[in-house]
């Protein structure tokens, strides 16, 4: 979907219609919170917890947001706005991206390694 200005365009322009239908998107998340917020209007009934132990997080959310918002809000619509999406933790991604596989037509992994230059409370 592309924002126009005055509102969404299906497929850029090209008359796709990528809505995301009756397909499923894993997302891998880490960190002690990793859930997608699966009570979340714009995501409510299209989400699957498959690993239980962690919290809601914000930034995984806000991914399946990216992907799959449905647009009640007119400037939060996803990618494919239809799709299915399933919540993993990261500690097992390999074996549960194997196991799912044939479930998934695509899958996201945004971890987050820190490089350079940190400040925190963790010393001088």
């Amino acid at each position: 979907m592309l924002w126009n200005g005055g509102g969404f365009v299906n497929g850029n322009g090209l008359g796709l219609n990528l809505d995301g239908n009756g397909l499923t998107v894993g997302v891998w998340e880490a960190g002690e919170n990793w859930q997608i917020r699966n009570t979340h209007r714009e995501l409510n009934g299209r989400i699957q917890i498959i690993d239980r132990g962690g919290g809601f997080s914000d930034h995984a959310t806000h991914v399946a947001g990216t992907i799959a918002a449905t647009g009640i809000d007119p400037r939060a619509h996803g990618m494919a706005n239809r799709v299915n999406l399933r919540s993993f933790s990261s500690e097992n991604d390999i074996a549960e991206l194997q196991a799912n596989a044939g479930l998934l037509v695509a899958s996201n992994h945004s971890y987050n390694t820190l490089r350079g230059w940190h400040t925190g409370n963790i010393g001088s």
